[in-house]
């Protein structure tokens, strides 16, 4: 019985994981293109919960500000409330295609997952927690 419930959740996971990349990334394949700096400059924007897909406890939206510069994706994440002193650092890669990775990460907390893509002067990604607690979208535009 144990071994069923945690292929249950395992099942589940990966299920909420395939929606959440499937809302956040344009049809394609990412390529293995090496590292690139076409996508270089400042993007700006926030990110939402994906309330069917998490807690209650999750936060709600937060203002982004990344910089990309020779394909290295450093920045932070600030939250709308009025707690505006714990920002989450953003870093990541980005390739060639405009796919990246990275992770964002709170003090004292684990590094949540970011991946997604630039396409024009819009980047688009989803963040998953470990758990599949909280899910959400981030939508920047480049300014």
């Amino acid at each position: 019985m144990k071994r069923m419930k945690r292929l249950a959740g395992s099942i589940g996971r990966a299920t909420t994981a395939a929606l959440l990349l499937a809302v956040a990334l344009p049809v394609g394949q990412a390529s293995a293109e090496p590292v690139s700096s076409k996508f270089d400059g400042t993007y700006k924007g926030s990110r939402h919960l994906v309330k069917p897909l998490s807690a209650d406890t999750c936060q709600a939206p937060e203002r982004y500000s990344v910089k990309v510069r020779n394909g290295v994706i450093n920045g932070e994440a600030f939250p709308l409330a009025s707690d505006a002193n714990t920002s989450h650092t953003v870093k990541g890669i980005v390739t060639s295609d405009g796919f990246f990775t990275g992770t964002e990460e709170a003090k004292k907390t684990e590094r949540t997952l970011i991946q997604g893509r630039i396409e024009g002067s819009t980047l688009v990604g989803g963040l998953l927690t470990r758990g599949d607690t909280c899910a959400w979208i981030v939508k920047l535009e480049k300014a």
